[in-house]
């Protein structure tokens, strides 16, 4: 420690300093807003409301979806296709409404066809080879098919491949969605379909193994996706030079500018909601060269609406 001696007319006194004093205050002189450039302005931060969520409650959206079937298992392949279609269609949960033979119509959680003639879809498909990304039951690649398409329908291998937030407890299951793979093989079965189903994660979607198409579909899976851009370049790598992708996704009305709200796939399995600049920008964003929102539009049971957009490569 350092003594320091200050004499003025005969008085004076001695202090002792410590040896880190001189170099602390210089120190909190620099942090000083006082010695900040002109322009820098320092402010204490807002309230947080951000929180620790809890990864298991990102599963409640599959449990809920399905607790009324787990209860009663789907029968094998065999005794299923030997049921009446109509019983067939009871024996399982449908995502989609289709229209099948002997006016039997599946009890579809989401019913597109008053929407189809507003989707810009080519009245004729012939010849085109098509793919539908996440078909799910198959409603679109069936409708693609009726039109003249030559359809791949690809769809997830698992429930384990939807991206739930990191930590989410395991589902115990590696295997499809036992529910969407009976009602796809029902529908597929009953139309005498040649729609080609591959199980894919659309992460993994690749022109190499895949080819390319001349027209690609993809809606309603954006929102659920961590990366929704990667998941777009991969779906403008698959599309045909001159060719056309057909996107449908969720984008809220009331955001502005190119903006995005995140929701972290903790409920519902939603990750991201954004404005309609924005949405039009990731696709831009993933290569394409021209984007066109033909229509945008929102129907019961379903919330928020929804933007068709056309894009070309």
């Amino acid at each position: 420690m350092s003594v320091r001696a200050i004499t003025y007319r005969g008085f004076g006194v001695a202090v002792r300093i410590p040896e880190r004093l001189p170099a602390a205050v210089r120190a909190l002189a620099r942090r000083s807003p006082a010695t900040l450039p002109q322009g820098v302005e320092l402010r204490a931060p807002p309230p947080i409301f951000a929180r620790r969520r809890d990864p298991a409650n990102a599963t409640v959206f599959v449990s809920s979806f399905y607790e009324d079937d787990r209860s009663r298992p789907i029968p094998d392949a065999a005794t299923l296709a030997a049921m009446p279609l109509a019983e067939q269609v009871a024996a399982t949960r449908w995502y989609h409404t289709i229209e099948l033979p002997g006016q039997v119509v599946t009890p579809g959680a989401f019913d597109h066809r008053p929407v189809v003639p507003h989707y810009s879809i080519p009245q004729s498909l012939a010849g085109k080879r098509c793919l539908d990304a996440a078909c799910s039951n198959g409603f679109w690649a069936f409708e693609f098919e009726r039109r003249g398409g030559d359809v791949v329908g690809l769809d997830i291998p698992s429930i384990a491949d939807w991206d739930f937030p990191a930590g989410t407890p395991s589902l115990g299951t590696t295997t499809p969605d036992e529910f969407a793979a009976a009602a796809f093989e029902i529908a597929h079965r009953a139309l005498g379909s040649r729609v080609e189903l591959v199980r894919r994660n659309l992460y993994t979607m690749d022109p190499d193994d895949l080819g390319t198409f001349d027209f690609v579909h993809m809606a309603d899976v954006l929102l659920h996706l961590r990366n929704p851009l990667d998941v777009l370049r991969r779906l403008y790598a698959l599309t045909s030079p001159g060719g056309e992708a057909l996107i449908t996704d969720v984008f809220d009305p009331e955001l502005t500018d190119r903006s995005m709200r995140y929701s972290g796939g903790f409920e519902n399995l939603i990750w991201w909601t954004p404005s309609l600049d924005c949405l039009v920008q990731l696709v831009y964003d993933a290569g394409f060269s021209q984007v066109d929102v033909t229509t945008t539009y929102s129907i019961p049971g379903r919330a928020g609406w929804r933007a068709v957009m056309r894009a070309h490569p």
